[in-house]
């Protein structure tokens, strides 16, 4: 913006040939720009993406499509490792074949990019090809205590909120207990575990306020 530019021009006395450094670091600044920074000629659009939410132990390909044609996507296993890659194409679906098929229960991610249009990302759950299978569906934090600002930081006691979803073939027969863990240093669980009703195949459950934590001081910023 305006401090930027103002700032610019105040250092261009000091701009020369000899001050290498300085010199070079404006040039990467102002021409080589930011390698990583997505270009946009136009106002930005989200990508929709049809894909299957879950898949079975064993899978070795998935079929997504879009209304986007020529829809670079990309699957990713919990390593950040890339197993399969595929492009829509003008037909606007593309079938994306595995390196080798899915052999352990978890999450994959699907990301997808197109010039102009905001990257997409998302989760694929690999799922047992027999019994229940309980996962979190979505988890909401929210402050607790004498000190409410509406903004959770470094100190606050935090009520955390879940959803759990029986995304298996068969029904839980019996209740289940749900345990929160972290290993981050600046997070203590106050209370790390909530009882959870039988859950039927599709079916789910919120549990609100099943846990507390505290978050200590010296949280990095927007982590």
């Amino acid at each position: 913006g305006y401090a930027l530019n103002d700032a610019k021009i105040d250092a261009i006395p000091f701009m020369s040939y000899e001050n290498t450094v300085y010199y070079w670091v404006d040039y990467e600044t102002n021409i080589i720009g930011d390698p990583a920074l997505s270009v946009w000629t136009e106002v930005p659009q989200n990508i929709e993406l049809t894909y299957p939410q879950q898949i079975q132990i064993g899978t070795s390909e998935i079929e997504v499509s879009s209304s986007l044609l020529n829809l670079d996507v990309t699957v990713l296993n919990e390593n950040n490792e890339i197993i399969g890659r595929g492009n829509t194409n003008i037909i606007g679906s593309t079938i994306i074949t595995f390196d080798t098929p899915v052999q352990e229960t978890g999450n994959l991610t699907i990301v997808s990019a197109k010039a102009n249009h905001y990257t997409f990302s998302g989760n694929i759950a690999i799922v047992p090809t027999s019994g229940p299978f309980v996962i979190c569906q979505n988890a909401d934090f929210e402050e607790f205590g004498n000190y409410l600002d509406g903004s959770i930081q470094s100190l606050d006691s935090v009520n955390v909120s879940v959803t759990l979803e029986n995304i298996g073939l068969e029904n839980t027969e019996d209740n289940l207990t749900a345990v929160l863990s972290s290993d981050y240093e600046f997070v203590t669980v106050l209370n790390n575990t909530a009882e959870i009703s039988p859950l039927e195949t599709a079916s789910s459950t919120t549990l609100e306020n099943a846990f507390q934590i505290k978050l200590l001081a010296g949280i990095v910023e927007q982590t």
